[in-house]
Formats: structure tokens, C-alpha cells, sequence
């Protein structure tokens, strides 16, 4: 039998940067809006979610992953600001925002994006938005109450950071939340 793994590509985000985002998560968390909280060890910037793959073609995706940040140099952020999934007024997801280098981690999720349909992944229909998961709603959330516990947080902004490689991850789904295992990385830039 070929076994298949749960895969994403993201990004990392620093230990510090998390412990940020922790706080600002812890805010909203005593709002008591009815999200299912990330676990900030967990918190990483999706560029591309494969879903099941064949372990026989992890081979293909490092190469397409190695041959798009080739052409690419280090990039500067900082989580900034709060926004949700597809709206406010229907929030699925609250997130925390990326300010910086916006432009170029779009042109990198597009090169995944082009580099992997070949491979049978299915390309996004969505405009890629750069983003941290804070939480997803469990239920139907208040509007007014959401908008009330974003205003109560005031304005947020971690400290800056550098992305110099991409990752991809294993996902395994626990009773307690998802675990996150790195299987193979590519650096910005130094790929051969």
C-alpha cells in the first residue's frame, strides 16, 4: 500500500514573532468569541496546502519548492493588524496580517502555484493573502462582538524578521490539534 501524507509549504514564523502573536491571540481569546484557538507553537504562513500526497512524489514538489526560491532573495516582514475570512461580518477565520515584501511572497506562492499543477495539484482559484491564523469560528460569530474585540486590541505590530527558505511540513491530526513535522526545506537563493 502507498502511503500518503497530510502536506503544506509555509513559511516559519519566529519564536519571538509567535510569542507576540500569543499575546495579541490572548486578547481575543478573553473576548470569549466562539473561535477554535491555534496552538502558537503550530503558527506558520501557508504558501501552498497540497492535502494528501503520494510519499513517491515528495521528490517532485522539493524540486518545484528549490526551482522558485532559487530566483529569490530574503524577505522582510512584520504581523501586522488583524483582518478575517471572507469578512468581518461572517468571519470564518481571524488572522493577523504580513507587512513588508508582500509582492515578492505572492510571486513565490504563484511560482508554486504554476510549478505544481504539472504535478496534479490543483491550482487556487483565490488571490493569496499573506497571513497568520489566529483562530477559526466554531460557530456563528457576532460581527459587533468581533469588531468590538479588534478595536479593544488597538493597533498591533510585531517586530520585523527575515524569511530566507521555505518548508514543507507533514501534518498529523490529533485529538489535541494538528502536529507539524518538517520534511524537506529551500533556501532563498541557493538552490544550485
Amino acid at each position: 500500500m502507498t502511503r500518503k501524507l497530510r502536506t503544506f509549504i509555509a513559511v516559519e514564523i519566529p519564536e519571538e514573532v509567535k510569542q507576540a502573536v500569543s499575546r495579541a491571540q490572548g486578547g481575543f481569546k478573553a473576548s470569549g468569541l466562539p473561535f477554535r484557538w491555534v496552538n502558537p507553537k503550530g503558527m506558520h504562513l501557508t504558501l501552498k496546502f497540497l492535502g494528501d500526497v503520494l510519499q513517491s512524489d515528495i521528490d517532485g514538489v522539493v524540486q518545484v519548492m528549490k526551482e522558485c526560491t532559487a530566483g529569490f532573495a530574503p524577505m522582510t516582514f512584520t504581523a501586522k493588524g488583524f483582518g478575517a475570512f471572507p469578512n468581518f461580518s461572517k468571519a470564518r477565520v481571524l488572522w493577523t496580517g504580513l507587512a513588508g515584501d508582500a509582492a515578492g511572497l505572492a510571486k513565490l506562492a504563484s511560482c508554486l502555484e504554476q510549478g505544481l499543477e504539472p504535478l496534479g495539484f490543483e491550482a487556487e482559484n483565490k488571490r493569496f493573502s499573506a497571513h497568520i491564523t489566529l483562530g477559526r469560528a466554531k460557530g456563528r460569530i457576532d460581527p459587533k462582538a468581533l469588531l468590538q474585540a479588534v478595536e479593544k486590541a488597538g493597533s498591533f505590530e510585531t517586530q520585523k524578521f527575515t524569511v530566507d527558505r521555505i518548508i514543507l511540513f507533514k501534518s498529523d491530526l490529533r485529538p489535541t490539534g494538528a502536529v507539524y513535522t518538517a520534511l524537506a526545506h529551500a533556501s532563498f537563493g541557493r538552490n544550485g
